[in-house]
């Protein structure tokens, strides 16, 4: 719809299109929004003498021109503020062309768009069961509902309500995307073993420590900030639980009790790769871990090492 009013002794012509909706992240992060194309083509052929951009509520939205017309950055503000608030970003350009000024405005329908779950992680034994809740960013978010998944369904499975179900040994990843289109998600590891803090593994052990059965995460409870490894198993335990993605050991601190000889078994590092890394601190307390052997017959293995990947770690031997 093109509309004519009098502006001065020129003509003013206004034009608005629809760009759909951009989703902004709950956390306050940055992101650049750009002119379409084909718009910015139509710009083109006139002489620009000024653009800007804007928005109908500069309390929950932060607006950065760029040096390019046709991009800008947004960021939410007051994000608790928000609720079911719809906020219209705007981009105008003036160009001279006769006696007429036009002015493209663009709208945008921005919403914010998070999932929060109450638990992050559990730990629980073969057969038991855990209720994880969604909470939606704003709430109306949630009017579509959300889409729930597991990693591993041979070790914990989910239902379509967030109900967990404990299945085997082992760990998986319980996934919660919300069905609005915005893509978000958040997830909770879950860590199962048949004591329901941290079990051995039963089956025999073999060359690797990172196999079944040679790994111990008994001594692992979720909560606990600090903990003692005085055996092999326990070692190859920590790596199991950081390279799985079921904790960082951020915040958190491991102590070596007593001399450990590996018997020349492969070794897999403690933090596997950039998402699996340990970022917790790890105190050898003068004790020494002999025979580590790496092998890198492996070829999707990217680390070697006693570690591999770390990050904002306290190492002391």
């Amino acid at each position: 719809m093109v509309v004519l009013m009098p502006l001065a002794a020129h003509a003013y012509v206004e034009e608005t299109w629809s760009q759909g909706t951009i989703y902004l992240d709950t956390e306050g992060g940055r992101q650049t929004v750009y002119v379409p194309s084909g718009d910015v083509t139509t710009f083109n052929e006139y002489d620009g003498t000024a653009w800007s951009w804007s928005t109908n509520n500069s309390s929950l939205l932060n607006v950065q021109k760029s040096y390019k017309f046709s991009e800008c950055s947004i960021m939410a503000l007051n994000t608790n503020s928000w609720g079911d608030n719809n906020v219209e970003l705007y981009f105008q350009y003036r160009f001279r062309q006769g006696s007429i000024t036009y002015q493209y405005k663009l709208v945008w329908t921005v919403k914010l768009s998070g999932i929060t779950l109450s638990e992050t992680s559990v730990t629980l034994k073969v057969d038991d069961t855990k209720q994880l809740t969604a909470t939606a960013t704003p709430t109306s978010i949630g009017n579509n509902g959300f889409s729930w998944s597991s990693s591993d369904t041979s070790v914990a499975t989910v239902s379509n309500t967030g109900l967990v179900t404990a299945v085997s040994v082992g760990i998986a990843k319980i996934t919660c995307m919300a069905n609005d289109g915005s893509g978000k998600s958040a997830t909770c590891s879950v860590l199962v073993s048949a004591t329901g803090t941290g079990g051995d593994n039963t089956t025999a052990p073999t060359e690797k420590w990172s196999d079944s059965g040679n790994y111990s995460i008994r001594w692992y409870k979720s909560g606990e900030n600090e903990f003692t490894i005085s055996t092999c198993e326990e070692l190859a335990g920590l790596a199991y639980l950081v390279n799985n993605g079921y904790s960082t050991f951020s915040v958190k601190t491991i102590k070596l009790a007593a001399d450990l000889d590996l018997g020349g078994k492969i070794w897999v590092p403690i933090g596997s790769s950039d998402d699996a890394s340990f970022r917790g601190s790890f105190d050898g307390q003068n004790h020494t871990v002999a025979n580590l052997y790496i092998s890198n017959a492996n070829d999707k293995q990217e680390y070697f090492g006693f570690f591999g990947v770390i990050k904002e770690v306290q190492l002391k031997i």
